[in-house]
C-alpha cells in the first residue's frame, strides 16, 4: 500500500513538473532565462527514492516533452534519461550494503594518492539537502551544453550572451530546487517516514531492563524446593522431640 501511494504521488509530481515547466515557466523568467523544474523534480527523486524512480520519471518527462515541444527529433526523448542516470551515479543515496563494500573497498586500498578525485568525492557523504541543488543544477549545466554543442554545429556563432545565460539558467535552477525540495521531500513522506522510525525505536523494550526485571523477579520469588526441603526438615526435628524425659534427664 504505501508502494502504491508512492507510486502516485510521483506521477503526480511528475505530471505537474511538466505541465508548470511547458504552461507557466515563462511567467517566471529572470533576465529572460527560465529555471527547469522537471530537474528539479528528478534530482529530488534521485536523492529521496533512488535510480529507479528517477529513470521511471525521466523517461516519462522525455517522452512528454518529444511529443508536445520538441524542436529536434529525439533530442528531449534521449537527453532527459541520460543526463537523470549520468547525474544519479553521482548524487543517489546509497543503501547500507553500498556503504560497507565502499569501505571496505577504502580501508583496503593502499594507493589512496592515486585514486581519482570524483572516486574521493563519491566516497563522503553529503546531506541530501546539498545534494539535491547540486544535482539539479549539474543535470541544467549538461542539458545547456548539449544545446549550446547542437547549435554550433548547425552554424549558430557561440558568443559570450549564451554563456552568461547558461550559468543564470543554472543558478535559477539551483534556487528553485533549494526552495521546492524542502515541500517535495514533506509531500514524498520522508520526514513523517523518520519520525515514525524513531517512535518505533522508542516503543521497543530495553533487553537490558527485561533482565534486571527478570532478575528481580528471581530474587524476590522463594525457591519453592527450598522451602519444602527446610519443612522436612523441621517437622523431622518436631517428631524426634521428647515430650516426657525421665528423671535422669531433668537433672
Amino acid at each position: 500500500m504505501r508502494e502504491t501511494i508512492k507510486g502516485l504521488k510521483v506521477i503526480f509530481l511528475t505530471l505537474f513538473a511538466y505541465l508548470f515547466q511547458a504552461c507557466a515557466m515563462q511567467y517566471l523568467t529572470f533576465n529572460s532565462v527560465t529555471a527547469s523544474l522537471p530537474f528539479v523534480t528528478l534530482a529530488v527523486f534521485t536523492v529521496t527514492l533512488g535510480k529507479k524512480y528517477t529513470f521511471c520519471a525521466s523517461c516519462v518527462i522525455g517522452i512528454l516533452m518529444e511529443c508536445m515541444l520538441a524542436t529536434v527529433p529525439a533530442m528531449y526523448l534521449i537527453a532527459y534519461p541520460v543526463i537523470a542516470m549520468l547525474c544519479a551515479q553521482a548524487f543517489a543515496d546509497r543503501n547500507e550494503r553500498q556503504r560497507e563494500k565502499r569501505l571496505e573497498k577504502r580501508m583496503n586500498s593502499k594507493n589512496k594518492k592515486s585514486r581519482p578525485l570524483f572516486f574521493k568525492w563519491r566516497q563522503t557523504d553529503m546531506p541530501a539537502t546539498v545534494r539535491i541543488p547540486l544535482c539539479a543544477m549539474l543535470m541544467d549545466l549538461i542539458w545547456h551544453i548539449v544545446m549550446c554543442v547542437y547549435m554550433y554545429l548547425i552554424g549558430v556563432e557561440i558568443s559570450f550572451v549564451h554563456f552568461t545565460r547558461l550559468f543564470t539558467g543554472v543558478l535559477y535552477t539551483g534556487t528553485l530546487a533549494l526552495v521546492l525540495m524542502l515541500p517535495m521531500r514533506w509531500f514524498l513522506g520522508m520526514y513523517r517516514r523518520k519520525k515514525t522510525v524513531r517512535e518505533e525505536e522508542d516503543d521497543l523494550p530495553d533487553p537490558r531492563t527485561e533482565k534486571n526485571t527478570e532478575d528481580e523477579k528471581n530474587e524476590a520469588a522463594p525457591d519453592k524446593d527450598e522451602g519444602f526441603a527446610s519443612q522436612d526438615t523441621d517437622e523431622a526435628e518436631y517428631d524426634n522431640y521428647d515430650y516426657y524425659p525421665e528423671e535422669g534427664d531433668w537433672q
